[in-house]
């Protein structure tokens, strides 16, 4: 049974006004910090009695959240429980475009829009794994671009409701043997798998990000989650070469590409600020400004 928080003040400071979007496992609203008199957004499992694995899992991106602090990744300020036990974190309000809805609207993104965006989810990702922190769900649904004038939109990465930290090396496993964590069109071939990941699993989902970025379309597909699973295993990715993909772009682009998406860890970049410099290789003009 889900329960509405509209109309509650919670931690006696944030009066909740309403949703504003909703998702599988959670609903988010928007809030009134009415010590900082400011706008939040409270995200709330939808559960009223939500499991003891969920829970956990819950607390986890909260602390793990609070724990980041940089201007591309959603600031998470608190955490906590209702009266009736469902918890919810508090984060900062940002008002934005979802970057799945640009693709969706516009197709493949121009270099010129699209260079500064993934220079951003770049530094962002980089903030967080030199930190210890992964997401495993990075996906262009996750990533909101905040309109500035006279600038590149500014990035704002969400959503680490499945980030792992590799220092917590105490941290009890939140997932059982057959549960996999993701979105099946981003994930890596180990993350599919079940093996051990580390910050390459979040490299490769940046390079499936990047090509729908610069293609307007995803390097695997199929009629079910199975279907993409085996193809990420087994097969490779439609070449972006072709013409109805990415035969327009720059060779620097599609190599940056093709390597993120490489089976073997080994083979992809060593990290985010890498994949960041060769997209700037060649048009460093086009760096956020």
């Amino acid at each position: 049974m889900t329960i509405s928080l509209t109309g509650l003040t919670l931690n006696g400071r944030y009066h909740v006004l309403g949703e504003v979007g909703m998702g599988k496992d959670a609903i988010v609203y928007k809030a009134h910090d009415q010590k900082l008199d400011i706008p939040v957004a409270i995200k709330a499992l939808k559960d009223e009695l939500p499991s003891e694995h969920h829970l956990q899992r819950f607390h986890r991106e909260a602390e793990t959240a609070i724990a980041l602090n940089h201007e591309n990744l959603v600031r998470v300020f608190d955490f906590g429980t209702t009266s009736d036990t469902a918890p919810f974190v508090v984060m900062e309000y940002i008002t934005g475009l979802l970057l799945s809805l640009s693709i969706e609207i516009e197709g493949r993104l121009p270099l010129p829009k699209a260079i500064p965006i993934l220079s951003q989810i770049c530094d962002g990702m980089a903030h967080a794994h030199e930190r210890g922190i992964i997401h495993r769900d990075l996906r262009p649904n996750n990533v909101f671009l905040v309109e500035r004038p006279g600038q590149a939109p500014l990035v704002k990465i969400v959503d680490f409701g499945v980030a792992k930290n590799l220092r917590a090396s105490e941290e009890k496993p939140l997932t059982e043997e057959w549960e996999v964590l993701g979105t099946p069109e981003f994930m890596s071939p180990e993350q599919i798998r079940g093996l051990e990941v580390d910050h390459r699993t979040d490299i490769y989902s940046m390079g499936c990000l990047m090509y729908q970025v610069f293609t307007g379309q995803l390097p695997f597909s199929g009629r079910n989650n199975i279907e993409v699973f085996m193809q990420k295993i087994q097969g490779e990715p439609y070449d972006i070469s072709e013409p109805s993909r990415g035969r327009h772009l720059p060779p620097y682009i599609k190599a940056a590409v093709k390597q993120a998406l490489s089976k073997e860890p080994g083979e992809r970049q060593n990290s985010m600020l890498e994949i960041k410099a060769q997209l700037l290789a060649v048009s460093p003009e086009l760096s956020p400004g």
